[in-house]
């Protein structure tokens, strides 16, 4: 009875590691999918000048994952423009639907949702260039960090069931 009591304090811990990696792993899929769904809105908005919700609607139906959701979420929410900003329907947007993204990603974000649709077009281009350029930043930041981190979360995963059982038993 001991020996599964053990196997299973083990198997928790190292789930948490593992919870703890692909969270680090979420978090690099949904920049990558933020820079490719930005990268693709400065395309439109420099070539077509696609009016704002054509444009969220086109990123909706381009994305995946919480980047899909974010961009569905907010072309949902176009029905309440006028009633609150567009700067505040982004904002909601983003702390819904991106929870894998940190508080400074969002930020970034944030100061993105401030500038579209608001001001002439060269700044709108300028803003979604410079959030472009620094998600893609914070994604090579965590793809280099990446594999260290992996091995912390499972080591300190093993380390505290192995320590629980220890002091346990």
């Amino acid at each position: 009875m001991r020996l599964w009591g053990a196997a299973l304090i083990l198997t928790a811990c190292l789930g948490a590691g593992l919870l703890r990696a692909a969270s680090a792993r979420r978090r690099m899929e949904t920049l990558r999918g933020l820079c490719g769904a930005l990268e693709l809105a400065e395309g439109e908005l420099e070539t077509r000048l696609t009016p704002l919700p054509e444009l969220v609607w086109l990123l909706a139906g381009r994305s995946s994952g919480q980047t899909g959701d974010f961009f569905r979420l907010l072309d949902a929410s176009f029905g309440f423009l006028g009633a609150e900003d567009f700067a505040a329907l982004w904002s909601r947007a983003a702390a819904t639907a991106l929870s894998s993204l940190n508080s400074a990603d969002r930020e970034e974000l944030a100061r993105l949702g401030q500038i579209l649709g608001r001001y002439e077009l060269d700044r709108q281009l300028g803003a979604l260039e410079a959030c472009v350029r620094a998600l893609r930043g914070e994604l090579e930041a965590a793809r280099v960090r990446y594999p260290g981190d992996r091995r912390l979360s499972l080591g300190l995963g093993a380390a505290a069931g192995a320590l629980l059982i220890v002091v346990l038993y």
